[in-house]
């Protein structure tokens, strides 16, 4: 369909198959009755507690409308398009948005179909043991999903980007820091570990 304000052009197109491809064509213009308008989400791929912008605009005869969200949240009918509404999306995957329009002539409330897709990272990693002994190489399992950029810190002033390293520590207590970031979209999270690590026992042999 070709929209031109409120009416609509509806064309067929018949052509036959080689070696004739005779071809014929019908039209007709449909009058489209109640509110028109146009749905813009900004960005329609984003990270969990993301802030959502979607527009509306491009209207015809709207009196009101409402947004459903897609996400259970309720969405009563407004008439403010300025600003546009804004969202935060707490849950992940696919959001199925409808704007809803009402005018004040028409029984009919037509809608508008989108769509919109919330992720998240989760920062994951596990240890044989929390409580070590000093000078000892302790691998540290990143189970972290998806391929993102890790940066762990150590607590001792020491860092490493690789996936699952190794470390060893000095005599003390110290927090773990693994930091996992989506290099596409930013979205962060972090998981933490205290480590406890002890001296090493000393032997003293006398004759």
């Amino acid at each position: 369909f070709k929209q031109k304000t409120a009416y609509e052009i509806a064309r067929l197109n018949i052509t036959t198959m080689a070696p004739y491809s005779c071809s014929a064509s019908y039209s007709k213009i449909i009058k489209i009755k109640g509110p028109q308008a146009k749905l813009t989400i900004t960005p329609d791929t984003a990270c969990k507690g993301s802030v959502i912008t979607f527009t509306v605009h491009d209207t015809l005869n709207v009196k009101d409308f409402a947004l459903d969200y897609g996400d259970g949240t309720p969405f009563p009918y407004g008439t403010s398009l300025n600003p546009p509404k804004q969202h935060i999306y707490n849950t992940i995957g696919e959001k199925y948005v409808n704007l809803f329009l009402r005018n004040n002539n028409e029984s009919c409330t037509p809608f508008i179909p989108d769509s919109l897709y919330i992720k998240e990272v989760n920062a994951q990693f596990s240890v044989v043991d929390t409580s070590v002994c000093e000078q000892i190489p302790i691998s540290f399992t990143n189970s972290s999903a998806g391929n993102n950029q890790w940066k762990w810190n150590f607590g001792d002033g020491t860092t490493s980007i690789l996936k699952s390293p190794q470390h060893a520590f000095g005599l003390g207590t110290f927090v773990v820091k693994l930091s996992v970031t989506d290099p596409v979209l930013g979205c962060k999270d972090s998981m933490f570990r205290t480590m406890v690590v002890h001296a090493n026992p000393s032997v003293t042999v006398s004759l």
